[in-house]
Parts: structure tokens; sequence; C-alpha cells
């Protein structure tokens, strides 16, 4: 559904719109694309549980984790950029950097005191509470705010759907990823 959604996203980012939303849009669907390659790497790992025990696994671990990472920076972006608007690219940029800054903090931390058996759970836990879920609050407060504008321009239906996803964005991260 990720890779989906990131596809449908990418088939509409070339249509021309006069709303910061569809500015932002190649961030979704950069998540959505990304994203969706870590959930079919984590598929093949549940049909193939054997693969953990080869030297194959340690690459494919670490890279799912940093697909897991990317994916959520993307989701950052895309919520800083629908706060900020596309006129203040600073200020998405330095909330993009400040979180990515909290999380490279803990990834040093994770490496010097987290035991090499458990360092990559530790490293998905931890990566799914420090960009997953600032992500998925930026992604909610972001659609919130261009409800209003949709409703300023007479466009209900969309402003109905901003809330709906604003929702999915908000159970996304407190559910899916806090638990």
């Amino acid at each position: 559904s990720f890779f989906s959604m990131g596809l449908a996203v990418l088939l509409e980012v070339g249509r021309s719109s006069e709303f910061d939303f569809a500015h932002a849009l190649r961030s979704l669907a950069g998540f959505g694309l990304i994203h969706g390659g870590h959930e079919w790497i984590e598929m093949f790992l549940l049909i193939h549980p054997d693969v953990e025990s080869t030297s194959f696994y340690q690459f494919i671990g670490p890279g799912r984790v940093i697909l897991l990472a990317v994916s959520f920076l993307f989701l950052i972006s895309f919520g800083a950029r629908l706060i900020a608007g596309p006129n203040r690219t600073r200020l998405s940029l330095q909330m993009l950097g400040t979180i990515t800054a909290i999380w490279a903090v803990g990834l040093i931390w994770l490496f010097i005191f987290e035991p090499p058996n458990s360092r990559l759970v530790a490293l998905d836990v931890y990566t799914r509470y420090s960009l997953a879920i600032p992500g998925a609050a930026l992604t909610a407060w972001g659609l919130i705010l261009q409800r209003q504008k949709f409703l300023q321009a007479g466009m209900k239906g969309f402003g109905r759907d901003m809330i709906a996803g604003a929702i999915a964005f908000g159970l996304y991260g407190c559910i899916g990823q806090l638990f």
C-alpha cells in the first residue's frame, strides 16, 4: 500500500497547482516508494527467516534499517514543507535538520552502548520513535494547515480529505509506530 501510494502520488506530481500541497508531494512520493521497498524486505525476511543466519543478512539487515530511516526522512520533509510553505524552505530544512541531528546523536549512543547482537533491533525501534512519530505528527499538522487553504478556495471536499489524511497519519504515528 505504501508503494502504491508513492506511485500514485508520483504520477500526480507533474500536474501544476497553485497550492503549497502540490509542491510538497515529491517528498510524500519518496516516503511511499522507499517505505514500500522497506516493507517488501520485511515480508521477504518473514517468508525466509533462515536468511538471518546467513552472511547475506549482514547487508540486508542494516540496509533495511537505512531504507526505513530514509523513508521517514522523506515523511518529515513532507510534513515540514506543508507547515513552512513553499517560500520558507529554510524553515522546513531547519525542522528536517533538527530531527535528523537528534536521530544521529541517538544512533551514536546506540552504537556505543548497545551490544552488537541486539543493535539492529534497537536501531529499528529508535528510528521509528525518533523519525516516524515526529514525521507523522508534522504531516498531520501540515495537512490540518493545508485544510484551511482548501476551504478558503471553496474546495470543501479536499478540506475533508485533509482531515482524513491527518487522522490517518496521526494513527500511523501513534499506534503504528509507538506500539
